[in-house]
């Protein structure tokens, strides 16, 4: 369940705290208004929103290091998917600006996401959550099958590309002129 926030600068602790009262168990002051946050469980549920895996496990270190570069927070929930309510400060509503509330959205491509899926279910196969599970299966399955099976680029460019990356190979190609004309 979210709950709201207060932080304030504490004389008795001298450090800035920031708690889910109003008022300084310690000092008696009162803190301005820190937003909202999710509860453990809230924040477990927004991470599987997120990325469709799991919260806990091995992969999180690489899941966090593949995803995270392509998410960007929402400066309105600040990562929280959540935000005042209208017309009542002590309500709370769904962040309109963010994709589908989950504190963010994702600016990478459908490839890039394809590929983190493909990544961290290689090395972990068992860490999908929630509903993604037959999603995400299909999608490794389909990169797996496409890295199994690659389909030859035999373009004149991709002849080129693949001979001068390994080495060689049956024919020397070189563009003469104005890039119509080759030799083989």
């Amino acid at each position: 369940m979210p709950y709201k926030t207060f932080k304030h600068f504490c004389n008795v602790k001298k450090k800035e705290l920031i708690s889910s009262d109003r008022v300084c168990e310690y000092c008696g002051n009162n803190g301005e208004d820190n937003g909202w946050y999710l509860s453990a469980v809230g924040g477990w549920g927004n991470y599987v929103d997120k990325t469709g895996f799991s919260p806990f496990g091995p992969h999180r270190r690489l899941l966090d290091a593949l995803f995270f570069p392509f998410w960007k927070t929402c400066s309105k929930c600040n990562d929280m998917g959540i935000i005042d309510a209208d017309n009542n400060p002590n309500a709370w509503q769904r962040c309109p600006d963010c994709d589908d509330s989950k504190g963010g959205t994702f600016i990478g491509s459908t490839e890039d996401m394809n590929w983190i899926i493909y990544v961290v279910l290689s090395a972990y196969p068992d860490s999908v959550g929630g509903k993604h599970a037959d999603e995400y299966q299909e999608i490794y399955e389909k990169y797996k099958f496409d890295l199994e099976n690659p389909v030859p680029d035999t373009s004149i460019d991709g002849i080129i590309k693949d001979t001068n990356t390994n080495g060689g190979g049956l024919w020397n190609i070189t563009i003469t002129g104005d890039g119509d004309r080759f030799d083989l």
